[in-house]
């Protein structure tokens, strides 16, 4: 639930804030993944570790994610990001899911053909900071007299 939940109840707290200083950016970080999530969002409340939870979440975020922008971003200069970092070998691949020869081995084989942390990062840390997505930011209205 922290993967959506959390997220949602922090960008609507901090809403105010983003209104007053924009132009403004939120990036949330997406997933491939969420092509296989379910709308069934009831379903998925009680909470399951499993690959099932994390797609809908993803697909929940991305779901969030184009909703700021369709309600704020003309109007209140919000730009809101899905930024896929893509495959990267990090430790939540290997948080006890498998035996330890195995985690070892996937590891190895994780490590040749998956990003790494830093490479997974480039994409949010472009879609936070990079001027070129000041250009395809939403105008924001001016309301008229």
């Amino acid at each position: 639930r922290t993967n959506f939940v959390g997220l949602f109840m922090l960008t609507l707290g901090l809403l105010d804030l983003l209104f007053a200083g924009a132009p403004s950016r939120v990036v949330n970080v997406s997933s491939v993944t969420h092509r296989s999530g379910s709308a069934e969002w009831e379903a998925s409340l009680p909470f399951h570790a499993d690959a099932r939870t994390y797609s809908s979440s993803k697909l929940a975020l991305a779901c969030f994610t184009t909703e700021l922008n369709r309600r704020y971003g003309a109007t209140h200069g919000l730009r809101a990001i899905s930024a896929n970092p893509g495959a990267v070998c990090s430790e939540i691949w290997f948080r006890g899911q498998q035996p330890p020869w195995q985690a070892r081995l996937l590891r190895a084989l994780f490590r040749c053909v998956f990003l790494s942390p830093a490479q997974g990062a480039t994409p949010i840390v472009s879609a936070a900071t990079a001027t070129e997505w000041d250009a395809q930011a939403p105008k924001v209205k001016q309301k008229t007299a």
